[in-house]
């Protein structure tokens, strides 16, 4: 299964997700975010190469604990997350680490086209993608298997 960390922004954090990762094991592809709506663009592009396999996201400011990519892969479950905290409380339906399984992705391909969930008002942008896939889920009945204990947000400006 496929680990990607979509990357924009301050070096730091993705220094530590990188060592974290390292540690573990795990290794991951790299994509740097140039424009708004380059995550929908590489989510939407793996949503189709990923078919078979599935794929995991893990963002530039998440650092995950030792086997949790791991259990991410082991787990049955279609759609997977780890919750992590932010200023608003804890997401438990978030991009920062979840997993994508082939079982969704097949039998939801058009997940990420248009149109979107009337309440999604960033679409592409990358700073609501994460509700768009939630509002969807919500609208199709799908709730993530929430897996535990959550990893740790190093974005400072939203922790």
């Amino acid at each position: 299964m496929r680990v990607v960390i979509p990357w924009a922004g301050p070096s730091w954090p993705l220094h530590a997700v990188q060592l974290a990762l390292q540690q573990d094991g795990v290794a991951a592809e790299y994509h740097q975010m140039r424009g708004d709506e380059d995550y929908h663009d590489l989510l939407s592009r793996l949503w189709t190469e990923c078919a078979t396999e599935g794929f995991i996201v893990v963002e530039h400011d998440i650092v995950c604990w030792p086997g949790a990519i791991q259990k991410l892969i082991d787990c049955r479950h279609p759609w997977c997350v780890y919750p992590y905290y932010c200023s608003v409380g804890w997401i438990l339906d978030g991009l920062g680490c979840v997993k994508f399984g082939p079982g969704l992705l097949q039998l939801y391909p058009d997940w990420l086209r248009e149109p979107f969930p009337a309440c999604c008002a960033h679409t592409r942008n990358y700073c609501g993608l994460d509700r768009l896939i939630a509002h969807r889920a919500q609208e199709l009945g799908l709730k993530p298997h929430v897996h535990r204990p959550g990893v740790t947000n190093l974005n400072e400006k939203w922790t």
